[in-house]
């Protein structure tokens, strides 16, 4: 199901681009939201002017300026907007676009992606599943397996680490030849 999304707009799980592909579609089983329906005014009051223009405003960051493109320390990626948790650090990957890009959400529950005709181009939005936060937009040149890459602007992300116990990362360490 990692190669699926799920489609608010018509209920269905779909693979991103196949919208190319009429007829592919497959049904979505025991999809239930927690959704979250704020006013423009308390997204205002609760996010910063960037995170209000990116997440609200379906802008985007300029490339090699967010926080997270070159981010790799181990853990979860959430939505800025509602604390969703949408990647994995084991799914991200390093795709030279300066966005932070990943190659399957970690639920495909978790995000909806919509067809994007802005700018003269014909992209799939990506928007978190809870609070319909712009998050950035999927393209078919992933790597393998999925062959997608999920580029997602930093300000629409917030990292929490791994909490892994300092004992068990030298364990880790260990059992894995690192001198300590």
């Amino acid at each position: 199901m990692a190669d699926r999304i799920f489609h608010k707009k018509v209920g269905v799980a779909i693979h991103p681009f196949s919208f190319y592909h009429w007829g592919q579609c497959i049904l979505a089983e025991n999809v239930i939201y927690d959704k979250i329906f704020k006013s423009k005014p308390q997204w205002r009051l609760e996010l910063t002017p960037e995170q209000y223009r990116v997440c609200r405003e379906k802008g985007t960051e300029r490339a090699f300026s967010g926080a997270y493109w070159k981010h790799i320390e181990k853990g979860r990626y959430g939505c800025i907007c509602c604390d969703n948790v949408l990647f994995s650090s084991e799914t991200k990957f390093d795709s030279g676009s300066g966005w932070p890009s990943f190659w399957a959400p970690i639920d495909v529950q978790n995000v909806t992606a919509e067809v994007d005709n802005r700018h003269n181009m014909r992209r799939m939005e990506i928007r978190c599943g809870r609070c319909d936060a712009h998050l950035g937009h999927v393209f078919a040149d992933g790597p393998k397996p999925s062959g997608l890459r999920y580029c997602i602007n930093s300000v629409a992300l917030q990292f929490q680490g791994d909490q892994t116990s300092p004992f068990q990362k030298m364990l880790n360490a260990t059992l894995n030849g690192a001198d300590i």
